[in-house]
């Protein structure tokens, strides 16, 4: 029998963007501004500083996740195989990494200032080497690898949507593995390297190994988006199944974690079961188990809560809210940039102290300020490209 030609109604509503993806993107990333900029005030208010644990918790957890669903519909719309599709993702490397120069440059001019010619030129070039990784913008470095990993394996997020119980294990046995290589203290020639893959001892960073499971939960839910025939239904099933992981996760973090029996406690170390719950592994960058699954399940509910206000028509994609939204989870990456580049400028170069009354102003600046600039940017950028003349065809007068 020959296969059915979708139509071209079909095609474009195959190829459109996911508003409630975009939407849950751009959730992460304004909190992630949020966080940020109140991680480099001196004082912050005690609920400033809620706000911001509770984006240390959340922030990159929720964009690995929605990378992840991005994934998810490369791979369900062939985009990968296409001429030119591995070219275009090496292309996207390229850029996070790129923008990882940028933000790490940037933010740490002020230590570069401190230092002789010589040593900023060292510590330069060891860190576009990647051997050293500062900690400005280390996160994009795990979107690296899992790009690089797709190019090397294309067939690698098919096969999670495909066997999504194998995926999740392995990638939770993976995660394990990553907790006892970051307790390894590699040669200094390999410790940047060593440092995006498995972590860095004592080091809160994002390993890609440790961190693997809210790539695979990405993948897993967006496949399980766009191959449904009823979203409403999906998201009615998911939400209420989301929120329950998230709170039974997130109890069992909070009472184990304070649990130590005796027989849990080698001499002079963490309980294995503090270990096994808490955000990080003792002496490992690594989260834990229950940890894992406490996030990812709080993520997953922001992402169908959204998909429900989408689906129902709650926020429409065209007022004010659901056009920034729709904006900052298109522009995301640069978003990012754009947000390290103002809190660089604003506290580090201008030293801007940021208290009382003013604090305020200066959280709704990291909010819409670098969609703002990076909005600007496009415009002149297109302005200045509509004035190029127009190629002349050959064979013309």
């Amino acid at each position: 029998m020959a296969e059915a030609v979708p139509s071209p109604k079909e095609t474009s509503v195959r190829e459109r963007r996911l508003t409630e993806i975009d939407w849950f993107r751009a959730l992460a990333i304004c909190y992630m501004g949020i966080t940020h900029g109140i991680f480099h005030l001196d004082t912050p208010p005690n609920w400033a500083k809620l706000l911001a644990i509770g984006g240390g918790f959340f922030c990159f957890p929720a964009f690995m996740i929605a990378f992840g669903m991005a994934q998810a519909i490369i791979a369900q719309r062939g985009s990968l195989s296409r001429p030119g599709g591995k070219r275009k993702m090496l292309r996207a490397a390229l850029t996070i990494l790129a923008g990882y120069y940028l933000i790490a440059i940037g933010g740490n001019l002020p230590l570069l200032k401190t230092m002789h010619v010589s040593t900023q030129v060292h510590f330069v070039l060891k860190m576009l080497l990647l051997l050293q990784v500062p900690k400005a913008g280390d996160f994009f470095l795990c979107f690296l690898v899992y790009l690089l990993a797709i190019v090397a394996w294309p067939k690698l997020t098919t096969w999670i949507m495909a066997s999504p119980a194998k995926a999740m294990t392995l990638s939770l046995v993976v995660s394990a593995a990553g907790n006892l290589l970051g307790r390894w203290v590699p040669p200094a020639l390999f410790s940047g390297w060593w440092t995006i893959v498995a972590g860095t001892i004592h080091d809160r960073c994002f390993p890609a190994l440790g961190d693997l499971p809210f790539f695979t939960a990405g993948v897993w839910a967006g496949g399980e988006w766009l191959r449904s025939a009823n979203r409403k239904q999906l998201a009615h099933e998911m939400l209420p199944l989301q929120l329950s992981l998230a709170l039974i996760a997130g109890l069992a973090c909070y009472f184990m974690s304070s649990f130590s029996p005796a027989w849990a406690l080698p001499a002079g170390q963490s309980g294995w079961l503090q270990n096994f719950v808490q955000m990080q592994w003792a002496n490992s960058p690594t989260p834990g188990i229950v940890y894992l699954f406490a996030i990812t399940g709080t993520c997953l509910t922001a992402f169908f809560a959204f998909a429900w206000l989408v689906l129902h028509e709650k926020i429409s994609a065209h007022s004010a809210v659901g056009r920034f939204l729709g904006y900052v989870g298109k522009n995301s990456f640069w978003v990012v940039v754009w947000q390290y580049l103002q809190i660089g400028i604003l506290v580090d170069v201008l030293h801007q102290k940021f208290a009382g009354t003013a604090l305020l102003p200066y959280l709704l600046l990291m909010l819409f300020l670098p969609p703002l600039l990076l909005w600007c940017t496009q415009k002149m950028q297109g302005m200045v490209f509509s004035r190029r003349p127009a190629p002349v065809a050959a064979g013309t007068d």
